[in-house]
């Protein structure tokens, strides 16, 4: 194959030169539940706070889900892929979003050689770089649960993303979304760009995040760095974001985001990880600090217990809550046990 062909015409080229083809389908998702109570939780619309003791859902691993993926072998090391994604609520069995594929819907082609490229709703480029290796993951008692900073884990919409293969350690991804606003290609768009690096027990990770309001010129930026490094049975975390977001009235506003952690894992069914958030209104004295404990046993390779202990405290006229809208200099305390299960 000429190696100077494009990216898609040398996939293509792949498809049309295969004489046999395999396809496989997998079922797969996680149920991930547990009782929850924070304090002072406040509801903005009746201007009230208080306990909140509540049966929670995606408290450990993240959104309960199922899903859909396959592959097909298209023959010289390339294969067609896809992945339909739901998510839903444990408490009541709603669907946790709109649409019935809330958590991903994509199809795309995928080389041994040249990498992956897919097509649909999907997981931006900072979720699959940075929330786990270095920012701690879970929905809740997390950095993206923090004003400015919600897009450290989000879903695109319209989106192509192009995965690198593994270069000596080395991955580099990129993301479009299309804005899909009639007279304006710009507005309402995403562009992402990702890179990794993994050598032995050192990880580095770096994301550069623009959306563009489909009510230009306001636009959100964010970009972030991590590191971690492992050793023995344990694992250092280091997670860096910088975020400039429009606040209701339009009017530019930065923060940034620093999250150290830590992940003992204790026996083969025991991890413990402890993570220490710290959260910045730049022009302002604004400032949140968080912890995070958490203790994770296995019982088998698919069922699970935790139990997980969120601090919060707001400083000046920080309102950040994990739980709850949240209230200038108010405090936050939350605690939950519970049980996931994967198939």
């Amino acid at each position: 194959m000429n190696k100077k062909l494009p990216f898609a015409a040398a996939l293509c080229a792949c498809a049309f030169a295969t004489a046999h083809a395999q396809s496989s389908v997998t079922l797969y998702g996680f149920i991930d539940s547990g009782i929850v109570s924070a304090s002072n939780v406040y509801d903005k619309a009746t201007g009230t706070s208080g306990t909140m003791l509540a049966l929670g859902d995606g408290i450990s691993w993240g959104t309960s889900r199922f899903g859909l993926k396959g592959r097909e072998d298209l023959g010289g090391g390339l294969s067609a892929i896809y992945t339909l994604e739901s998510g839903f609520d444990v408490p009541n069995g709603r669907f946790a979003g709109t649409g019935i594929f809330n958590r991903g819907a994509f199809v795309g082609l995928q080389s041994e050689r040249l990498g992956t490229l897919t097509i649909g709703r999907q997981w931006n480029l900072s979720d699959g770089t940075m929330v786990g290796p270095f920012f701690r993951g879970g929905y809740n008692l997390s950095v993206f649960r923090l004003t400015g900073f919600d897009e450290v884990s989000d879903l695109v919409d319209n989106a192509v993303k192009y995965q690198s293969p593994d270069w000596d350690g080395l991955r580099a991804s990129g993301l479009y979304g299309f804005g899909n606003v009639p007279g304006s290609v710009a507005s309402n768009s995403v562009y992402e760009a990702a890179l990794s690096y993994a050598s032995g027990p050192l990880n580095l990770g770096a994301v550069y995040h623009h959306r563009h309001d489909a009510l230009a010129p306001f636009s959100s930026e964010l970009w972030e760095l991590g590191a971690n490094y492992s050793f023995g049975r344990v694992r250092v975390r280091l997670g860096f974001g910088n975020s400039g977001y429009p606040d209701a009235n339009g009017a530019a506003l930065h923060a940034a985001v620093y999250d150290l952690g830590m992940d003992y894992y204790a026996t083969g069914a025991l991890t413990l990880s402890a993570d220490a958030i710290y959260r910045k209104q730049f022009g302002t004295d604004d400032s949140a600090v968080a912890g995070r404990f958490t203790a994770d046993y296995s019982l088998s390779k698919q069922t699970g217990v935790f139990a997980n202990l969120g601090l919060l405290k707001n400083r000046h006229n920080s309102a950040e809550s994990f739980y709850g809208d949240g209230l200038a200099g108010q405090s936050q305390v939350v605690a939950n046990v519970g049980i996931r299960h994967a198939f």
